[in-house]
């Protein structure tokens, strides 16, 4: 684990959120989205949960945005809490059990399941908001 997943980790544990939100793809993907917005629902997280994903690419690349200038559009991963659900895991009762106890907000999302999903949007990003990795 590298000092910025160490980093990302604990305040994950500490319930304390990034100012910055992170969305792995791959460099031909963020071209579209640079070109025609983000036509599809996405993923976002914290700096490492992207980079996980960003690495199941060739050619892996971070959008980073402000979490405050997307926050209002962001929701609550369902498909990941439902997934969850779903399983009938007992390794996912805890994580569940959290989720449930919470406000169940964007926030408590990210905080949890270090995840949110951004709609269908037009907002502009700039060459940038790109991160090669």
């Amino acid at each position: 684990m590298n000092l910025q997943e160490q980093i990302s980790r604990i305040q994950s544990m500490m319930g304390v959120v990034d100012e910055y939100i992170y969305h792995g793809t791959s460099f031909d993907n963020a071209i579209n989205v640079l070109n025609n917005g983000f036509v599809q629902a996405t993923y976002w997280g914290d700096y490492s949960t992207a980079e996980n994903y960003a690495n199941s690419y060739d050619n892996p690349v971070l959008i980073k945005l402000e979490l405050n200038d997307i926050i209002d559009l962001l929701e609550p991963n369902y498909t990941l809490i439902n997934f969850y659900e779903e399983s009938g895991d007992d390794d996912y009762k805890e994580i569940i059990d959290e989720w449930y106890d919470s406000n169940q907000t964007v926030y408590d999302s990210l905080r949890i399941f270090d995840s949110a999903i951004l709609p269908p949007t037009h907002i502009q990003i700039e060459k940038n908001n790109i991160i090669r990795l």
